[in-house]
């Protein structure tokens, strides 16, 4: 789950998990599982996700294209409805949180013993989490 709609840099830095860190868990996780595949949750469209940029280390793409995480592996989900992604995200096999409300408490009710709960380098770092 990728937080950008109603978010931005300015306003809701805490929140923020760059695109080049998603992709660099994407990588981590490729290597430690063979024939692995991921869907990318999120959304598009709103005022602040229109409005910014980001500087990533292969490109400088608006952050709501999602258009970087393309990849034969990858499945992107964009503005899909909120109780389908919620049921995509408690039952997944290898969860990847936001700092966001949704995307924890879909933790919460996953069984999955591989999650990763992604906070902003900023604020810390991000770890498995221990269940």
């Amino acid at each position: 789950h990728i937080r950008r709609g109603d978010i931005n840099l300015d306003e809701h830095s805490f929140r923020w998990i760059s695109f080049d860190e998603l992709l660099e868990k994407r990588e981590y996780l490729r290597k430690k599982h063979k024939n692995i595949h991921f869907t990318v949750l999120s959304v598009t469209g709103y005022k602040h996700a229109q409005l910014n940029t980001e500087n990533t280390s292969t490109g400088h793409y608006k952050k709501n294209s999602f258009d970087i995480f393309k990849d034969s592996d990858t499945t992107l989900i964009l503005n899909y409805c909120d109780l389908q992604c919620f049921h995509m995200m408690c039952s997944a096999d290898i969860l990847i949180t936001a700092p966001s409300a949704f995307s924890i408490f879909a933790s919460y009710l996953n069984k999955t013993k591989e999650q990763y709960h992604l906070i902003n380098k900023k604020c810390g770092e991000s770890r498995p989490a221990v269940l």
